[in-house]
Order: structure tokens, then C-alpha cells, then sequence
């Protein structure tokens, strides 16, 4: 997924031009399983400790490691970029700082990705400098170990990452010069970087997501923002194959995107016109084909809102529109309906994190229009 929005005039509507979506955010690898196999039902909002935790902010990563949830960097409420984090531990409801010491510098609008074992935290920007670097953060050692920089893929912001089972994946975003259409796969373990096929890649300001052997990506055109394009990256190939795009949503940026196990499903975001959408579209990567989402009892269009999949649906919180809002639905794919979420949660908000914590969703931080950073979250359970 790609890394967290340009909070330009700290997170004004129009800092979503030209700005990539959202998803959980920012490369966050959610549990898609409970621990007892049984689907969860949402029922009831749980705020989340202050003490100890990280600094408010907003436009920051947050990864799920099947324990803890991991935030990293983001933005304060005067724009600076922020070069810390903290580990959360729902069951105790208290908070850890991660250690300084090896940690990224500050930066905002980088990925980080959960690999079983490390939280690989990597390019993004400050106020003045594209990043072409990251860390390794380890919560078993509590330590940071440096990622190599040689090649590495050139410096840039708004790229996807994601993890592989062994490798992770970076493509794609921008830099000063504008949108990037290259990218590199990282293999922890030899703390080495191979270059990723650019041969019928998709020119794209688009978001992606992995499906279990390809990384999926799709948006809207660089060249025509009002059409839209995408691909699969296969890294046992090292080849790009086209998706087509009959039938699937309209061009949009700043759109969730998760990954059902069959199907990658898109939804809201911003048109080319910078107004907020409220629908989608389900990939089917067995039939190669689109088919939109039902609309009724869907959330009103918004966008930089947030998305995980649970195991069994797709719930939507968060984001602005028309407002920003303080509500959500879920959806499923077998039934193609969407149901309320519980009210009682925090505070509306959008360029917050969240993640899927097994039984649980987890949202913390983000912004509202004015400036306002939150340090606050609250845990959606059964």
C-alpha cells in the first residue's frame, strides 16, 4: 500500500491533488484471521491510553505484528516532520516508545510493511528533501538496523510498498521532478536491493496492494487523470501483465484499497475534480474482471479515510467529504451489502492510521481541517 498523503497547509482538502490513496495505511500488513477462526462482530468503541503515547500527529505509518500495533514519523500541527514512534500493546492498553537510537530520520509520506519479524520503514519526505532511505525496526530486540542504500530505488514520496513473504516490494510515487514509474525489490535478509521490470508497467498515480503472487496496481492515468490503468507485477517473472480496466471504478485518488483473497476491492476517494466519491469496485483476479459495489447503505463518499479486511469484510472508518466524519460500515463480499459501524468512537478525523489487530480495529492519530493533530485512538472490538 502506499505511503500516507501531502499534508500541504496542514491536510487542507486540496493537499489531495495529485496525492495517492489511503488503505490501512501505509504498507500496514493487518491479521486476516481471528484466533479462533470465528468472524468478528464490531460492537464496541474502547478509547486507547494517553500515557505514553506518541506525540499527536497525523500522516504517519502504523503496522499491525500480531501483538503490537507499530506507528512511525508523520506530521505535527506545525507541519514538522516527526522522526519517532511508539508500540501499542491492546491488552494491557499501554504504550512503549521506540528506541532513537539507528531509527529513520524524521520524514512523512514513506511505507512501512510488517515482515513476521521487522517493521521496514522506508523513503518519504521532510519539508525540504525527497528520502531514498529507511531502517529495520525489530520489536523482539527493540532495536533499528539500517537498510542498505546501494541500489536502492532513487529517492521519492506517494510510492506503494508491500510485502511478499520474503521480499519487499517499492514502485512507483514521485519526486521533485514528478510521478515515478520504476521501483526495486528489498530482501531483508541479505540486506539487498534487485531492480523491478519497468517493461509494461502501468503509468499510474495509483495505489497498490499484494494478492499472494503479484502485486496489484491501479489508478488513474499520469498522462489523462480522468482515465485509469493498471497492472500485475509478477516477482518470480519479474514481469508486468495488464489489468483491464472495463467496468472498473471511476478515476480517483486517495482511495482505500484491501485485499479479500480472491478480490482487490477500491473504494471512495477523490475525481479528478477533486470531489469526494462513495463507491467501488471488486478485481476478481481469477476472471480478470470488475463489478462495482452496492451502493445502498454504503458510507457518504469521502476520502483519506481508512480500510481493513477482517478475514470475512471490509470495514471503511473515517475520512472527510462533505464533513469529516466519525463513521464507518463494513462490508461483505458474499452478500455485496454494507452495515453500520457502532457509534461512540473517536473524534472525526482523516490522515489517521489503522490497523486490524486479529479480533479488533485500531485507529489512532490524524488531523482535522485547521491544524489540529490527534494523540488519541480508540479500539473497535467485539
Amino acid at each position: 500500500m502506499r505511503g500516507t498523503e501531502r499534508p500541504v497547509l496542514l491536510f487542507g482538502l486540496l493537499a489531495l491533488a495529485g496525492c495517492g490513496p489511503s488503505a490501512t495505511d501505509a504498507g500496514a500488513t493487518d491479521a486476516a484471521a481471528t484466533d479462533s477462526g470465528a468472524p468478528c462482530t464490531p460492537a464496541t468503541w474502547s478509547d486507547i491510553a494517553f500515557a505514553g503515547a506518541p506525540e499527536a500527529r497525523a500522516a504517519h505509518t502504523a503496522v499491525w505484528t500480531g501483538e503490537e500495533m507499530l506507528v512511525f514519523g508523520g506530521r505535527d500541527a506545525a507541519d514538522a516532520v516527526l522522526g519517532d514512534g511508539g508500540r501499542y500493546h491492546p491488552p494491557t492498553d499501554t504504550w512503549g516508545a521506540l528506541p532513537s537510537a539507528g531509527a529513520p530520520g524524521p520524514r512523512s509520506l514513506h511505507t512501512a510493511v510488517w515482515t513476521g519479524t521487522e517493521m521496514i520503514v522506508w523513503g518519504g519526505r521532510t519539508t525540504s528533501a525527497i528520502l531514498g532511505d529507511g531502517a529495520r525496526y525489530n520489536p523482539s530486540t527493540d532495536t533499528w538496523a539500517p537498510v542498505s542504500g546501494a541500489g536502492a530505488p532513487a529517492p521519492r514520496a506517494f510510492h506503494v510498498a508491500a510485502w511478499t513473504g520474503s521480499e519487499m516490494l517499492i514502485w512507483g510515487g514521485s519526486d521533485l521532478g514528478g510521478a515515478r514509474g520504476d521501483g526495486a525489490r528489498y530482501d531483508p535478509l541479505a540486506d539487498a536491493w534487485t531492480p523491478m521490470s519497468a517493461a509494461g508497467a502501468p503509468a499510474v498515480d495509483g495505489d497498490g496492494i499484494w494478492t499472494g503472487g503479484a502485486l496489484f496496481v491501479w489508478g488513474p492515468l499520469v498522462a489523462d487523470a480522468t482515465m485509469t490503468g493498471g497492472g500485475l507485477y509478477d516477482p518470480a517473472g519479474d514481469a508486468w501483465a495488464p489489468i483491464d480496466v472495463a467496468g472498473a471504478p471511476s478515476p480517483r485518488l486517495s482511495f482505500s484499497i484491501v485485499f479479500t483473497g480472491a478480490e482487490v476491492v477500491v473504494w471512495g476517494g477523490l475525481d479528478p475534480s477533486l470531489i469526494a466519491v462513495g463507491d467501488g469496485g471488486r478485481y476478481d483476479l481469477a476472471t480478470g474482471a470488475w463489478s462495482p459495489l452496492a451502493a445502498a447503505g454504503a458510507p457518504a463518499a469521502r476520502a483519506k479515510h481508512t480500510a481493513v479486511w477482517t478475514g470475512t469484510e471490509m470495514m471503511i472508518w473515517g475520512g472527510g467529504g462533505a464533513a469529516l466524519y466519525a463513521d464507518g460500515a463494513r462490508w461483505s463480499p458474499d452478500t455485496d451489502s454494507w452495515t453500520v459501524l457502532p457509534g461512540g468512537g473517536p473524534q472525526g478525523r482523516w490522515f489517521h492510521s489503522a490497523v486490524w489487530a486479529g479480533c479488533a480495529m485500531i485507529v489512532w492519530g490524524g488531523s482535522v481541517v485547521g491544524g489540529q493533530v490527534f494523540g488519541s485512538g480508540a479500539v473497535l472490538g467485539p
